[in-house]
């Protein structure tokens, strides 16, 4: 490969070129971690190599999530809410495997007075409308990281989200979003009605659509837990 005399290269065009040499011929390189602070645009040809960090304390910098740099080369980019006074982060790497060892090593860790919650950045995952579940009736001793295990035997998990009060309890309801609708049935046929902790779960189809399309055979439930009843 050659480079033309007529144009200076920066550190961050070089990368960029010797990156698109690993994707058009295969070879793997070992490239430098990014300096912290520079940002480098570039698009992601697979969504699973994106992570989003939820849950966050507003507070939080880049040197805060370095541990997601042992995993491989990765930048990172925040998303702060001033008003709420939260934020959360997006995580690019190169690589789909990459970027699940780093979900399952760093999901549910602690970060100040907080913990990560992180799951996939996937459009696709996301319209995937029934892979998504409402679960109601946990139990009170219920967290996030006991939530996701008590579903991950039925499917790939995509994202969970059990919601906190503002005193930091946990409520007693939350949203588990599958890659694959049969793993949202499966939860569904084995969770439902089921006691645990001395209360009785309540599984069915999410639905954030208020529109009678949006309700069919099966039973969708918006944020307050309501039924979506069909129009005739």
């Amino acid at each position: 490969f050659f480079f033309s005399s007529r144009r200076r290269h920066t550190r961050s065009s070089l990368v960029s070129w010797a990156r698109r040499c690993v994707q058009e011929t295969g070879i793997m390189m070992d490239f430098p971690p990014q300096p912290y602070g520079m940002q480098e645009k570039r698009s992601i040809s697979d969504q699973n190599a994106r992570l989003v960090v939820n849950n966050l304390p507003y507070t939080v910098t880049e040197y805060d999530l370095s541990k997601f740099r042992e995993f491989g080369y990765c930048t990172i980019t925040f998303k702060k809410r001033e008003l709420k006074q939260v934020a959360n982060a997006f995580v690019n790497y190169q690589r789909a495997d990459v970027a699940a060892k780093a979900r399952e090593a760093l999901n549910f860790s602690p970060i100040q007075d907080k913990e990560m919650l992180i799951s996939f950045y996937d459009r696709n995952a996301m319209k995937q409308t029934k892979a998504n579940i409402f679960v109601k009736g946990i139990m009170p001793a219920c967290n996030n990281k006991l939530f996701y295990e008590m579903f991950k035997p039925f499917g790939d998990i995509f994202s969970s989200v059990l919601p906190q009060n503002y005193d930091g309890t946990f409520r007693n309801y939350g949203y588990i979003q599958y890659r694959a609708a049969e793993s949202a049935e499966a939860a569904i046929k084995e969770m439902n009605d089921k006691e645990i902790g001395g209360r009785k779960l309540t599984v069915t189809i999410y639905c954030l659509l208020y529109t009678s399309d949006a309700a069919d055979d099966t039973p969708c439930v918006d944020l307050g837990g309501r039924r979506i009843i069909k129009k005739k």
